[in-house]
């Protein structure tokens, strides 16, 4: 019987969470700036965040749920909520900042995990048809595979 070996992408052969800290600690320090010195607490705006992200994760269509577009709208709806509890006028370059601010996770470098090139060129040593499986978005996937240069071991 032939195997055939999948691999999910994020987190799994390249590391991507620590982008997603970075640029969540940058979305949390523009909310808190935007404030005006009447900031709620790291903790609330993070929660609030997921609240709204899970909120779309929950009624987006699978095809519209997994792009960049759900985690920036999520920042922005996170910013306005806070505005309008402190009776903050609403900015558009604030918005603007924190929509960059979340379209910049996707962008490179994109890091291979520890040990991933080594274990990929031992089973294609061993004759194993390797293939990727992500509910990423195509375009961005393909371009984290292409850079990493992992495309090359993948059927």
């Amino acid at each position: 019987m032939n195997k055939i070996l999948i691999f999910d992408l994020d987190d799994t052969l390249i590391d991507d969470s620590y982008k997603f800290e970075i640029g969540f600690c940058d979305c949390i320090k523009t909310v808190i700036t935007a404030m005006e010195g009447r900031s709620p607490q790291i903790d609330e705006i993070l929660q609030k965040a997921r609240d709204l992200d899970n909120e779309k994760l929950a009624s987006w269509t699978d095809k519209d749920k997994y792009l960049p577009k759900r985690v920036g709208m999520s920042w922005i709806e996170t910013y306005e909520h806070f505005s309008k509890l402190k009776n903050i006028p609403i900015k558009s370059h604030i918005r603007r900042l924190l929509w960059s601010q979340v379209m910049m996770i996707w962008d490179p470098p994109y890091i291979v995990m520890p040990g991933v090139i080594e274990t990929l060129i031992e089973l294609k040593k061993r004759g194993y048809p390797l293939h990727v499986l992500t509910i990423g978005h195509p375009i961005i996937q393909s371009r984290k595979l292409k850079l990493t240069e992992l495309s090359k071991f993948f059927d």
